[in-house]
């Protein structure tokens, strides 16, 4: 026990941890995504990362977050599961769709439908994306809660810094933008759907940490390494490698004297 812990961030919402943490629980529960829910449609993995990657895109140009990102991701995942019937005709405006829906959801100023409609050139109209609107929140019975990645690495670092405190210190704020980058990647894999949003970020931060610090650790359990192992292969399939994260490392330690 610390004899002189840190002073808690308020912003973080310290005092009701507790009392968060069963909610999210039972939200990532009730909204599981099942492994390989596509197998035997029309829409296929590949189609999958090609709208995941366009919808990266307009994130961008509408500047949402990062939570907009990933609830939109959820939901599409989610709706392709309950609903095995769609087609890849469809998967376009699916993918506006659910934007527009989660952008509602996360952004305080979120785009209006005529912005989505411009986004894919008129190809939809705004009629059609209203339509599309409802019934995606029948099909998912108006349940757009699942709680995304980016509330777990802190969470996960936190928990992990009791055993390695002076390492770990380190992921702020390479290590944890790092750590957001490799959970970030999972979103275009088909294969890493099914992972429960806080264990893709405790396997995030486990990694992120081996590739700062070159070394291996003994902290992870079965089920986050299984993860990791798989967060490490769509990094290498991105055609990025460990030497140049770890060079990226150094030069930033040497700038920031750190």
């Amino acid at each position: 026990i610390e004899k002189n812990p840190a002073p808690a961030n308020i912003s973080q919402c310290p005092f009701y941890q507790s009392s968060l943490e069963p909610g999210l629980v039972h939200m990532v529960v009730a909204m599981a995504i099942k492994p390989c829910y596509l197998e035997g449609r029309d829409v296929s993995s590949s189609i999958r990362s090609a709208l995941v990657d366009r919808l990266v895109q307009i994130q961008m140009l509408f500047r949402l977050h990062q939570e907009t990102l990933y609830m939109t991701v959820s939901i599409i995942d989610r709706f392709h599961q309950v609903l095995p019937n769609t087609t890849e005709a469809t998967i376009r405006l699916i993918g506006v769709t659910t934007m527009l829906i989660a952008s509602k959801y996360e952004e305080i100023c979120p785009p209006v439908v005529e912005d989505f409609a411009h986004s894919t050139n008129f190809t939809y109209s705004c009629s059609k994306i209203r339509s599309m609107e409802r019934t995606i929140l029948k099909a998912l019975n108006y349940e757009m809660g699942r709680p995304p990645p980016v509330h777990f690495p802190r969470r996960a670092a936190k928990i992990a810094l009791v055993s390695v405190q002076s390492s770990l210190a380190q992921l702020d704020p390479f290590g944890h933008g790092l750590a957001m980058y490799l959970q970030e990647l999972t979103l275009l894999d088909y294969d890493s759907v099914h992972y429960p949003p806080s264990l893709t970020a405790a396997a995030a931060v486990s990694l992120s940490w081996r590739i700062l610090h070159d070394h291996s650790h003994n902290l992870a359990p079965h089920q986050i390494c299984l993860c990791e192992n798989k967060v490490r292969q769509v990094l290498g399939e991105m055609g990025n490698d460990f030497t140049c994260l770890q060079s990226a490392w150094q030069d930033f330690r040497i700038e920031n004297r750190c």
